[in-house]
């Protein structure tokens, strides 16, 4: 199994609630793969065989990143909601101080209801890929 890290700028639309952006990953042979996408505050998801042309740009499916993932760990569960909803997270505002920054889901620049709605709203379905 051969591994390969990609970067690129990707982004949010809030009307479509959709990613979108290019990937590079290098130059890998033709032929199918397992893509893992992950960002931050959301779970990791995989695109199981997902056909790579050489030198073409592939458009992956559209899927659903469930977002909450506060503390990285690809789990939403209790640590989120804590490490959100504790003093001096909750209720603040940017500049974020103690690692709150994360805490705030819906990019606004502060942390509330909103953002800890969206934690909660995707609580149940706990692990990312």
């Amino acid at each position: 199994t051969q591994i390969v890290e990609g970067s690129g700028d990707i982004s949010y639309d809030p009307n479509t609630k959709q990613f979108s952006g290019l990937i590079d990953l290098g130059t890998l042979p033709t032929g199918s793969y397992d893509i893992k996408i992950h960002t931050s505050k959301y779970l990791k998801k995989l695109l199981p065989r997902q056909v790579i042309t050489t030198g073409t740009t592939t458009q992956m499916p559209i899927t659903t990143l469930l977002v909450g993932d506060v503390n990285n760990d690809n789990i939403l569960d209790i640590l989120d909601y804590q490490l959100m909803s504790k003093q001096p997270c909750f209720g603040s505002s940017s500049p974020f101080v103690g690692g709150c920054g994360e805490g705030d889901i819906n990019d606004d620049n502060a942390i509330g209801i909103v953002d800890l709605n969206y934690l909660l709203s995707n609580f149940g379905k706990q692990h990312g890929d």
